[in-house]
């Protein structure tokens, strides 16, 4: 960690100077990974993990980071942090969580089983989000200066693909979701945050088109092609995707559809 970080922090609470309490958050927010890490992180009050948590630029390579964080954090002193739990749970962006994670990892927390029941709303209750209170719904934001930063998926394997995530700052790779898809024969392109897998072969050719979404890995049906296809060319063009040519059998299609 900084040295300088390590010599501003007890001259921040001793002067309790804003400007440099704002200065200090900021290098939180974006070396938040090693932040977590240090001894200092689990003496944080939870006001100062707030303000880190919800920031919409805090330096994460995937929200699950950032709830190992608060459970070094909590599980540091339990009884004295129980009823201060639900507040930085608050602060994650819980419908980017799987529901399996949901259920398992928030829902069994102190105080957390509203968050987590909302949250499962939302995954589940499309049609019911506009009823659904919730403190943030959408994926944390790129801010200027992390920006340059991206992340790489990679997929593998037809029958149950898995995904691949690589890890830059320690130069591996490592498995980022499967994914449960039980043909063969599928395209797939990625359309805004979703993985969309397009045609395929079970027996008999697939009209299906699936997507599958990267943030809150959820898979979900949707409007199947005219023609069953696989094997085929899908392209995006103006935001609309074009399934061209493929097989329907032992034939090689000529047509192509929108």
């Amino acid at each position: 960690m900084n040295t300088l970080y390590r010599v501003l922090m007890p001259l921040e609470r001793e002067t309790q100077c804003e400007v440099l309490r704002q200065k200090i958050i900021e290098y939180e927010t974006q070396n938040f990974m090693d932040i977590s890490r240090s001894d200092e992180f689990l003496n944080f009050d939870v006001e100062k993990l707030q303000r880190i948590l919800v920031s919409d630029n805090l330096n994460i390579t995937r929200e699950e980071d950032a709830f190992d964080a608060i459970q070094r954090w909590y599980n540091y002193d339990v009884p004295a942090r129980q009823e201060q739990l639900p507040l930085l749970i608050a602060c994650l962006r819980l419908t980017q969580f799987n529901v399996n994670f949901l259920m398992t990892r928030i829902q069994p927390l102190p105080g957390c089983e509203l968050l987590a029941f909302k949250a499962l709303s939302w995954i589940r209750e499309p049609t019911a989000r506009p009823m659904i209170n919730m403190r943030f719904t959408e994926p944390r934001g790129v801010s200027a200066t992390n920006c340059h930063k991206k992340t790489i998926l990679a997929l593998f394997s037809e029958l149950s693909p898995k995904l691949l995530q690589y890890n830059k700052t320690e130069d591996k790779w490592q498995e980022y979701a499967s994914i449960k898809i039980d043909y063969e024969g599928y395209r797939t392109i990625l359309k805004n945050d979703n993985l969309l897998f397009i045609g395929g072969y079970n027996g008999a050719i697939l009209n299906v088109v699936r997507g599958w979404n990267i943030r809150n890995k959820t898979l979900q049906n949707l409007p199947a092609m005219i023609e069953a296809r696989r094997e085929t060319c899908v392209v995006e063009l103006n935001g609309k995707i074009y399934a061209i040519g493929g097989r329907d059998g032992k034939n090689v299609l000529s047509s192509v559809e929108r």
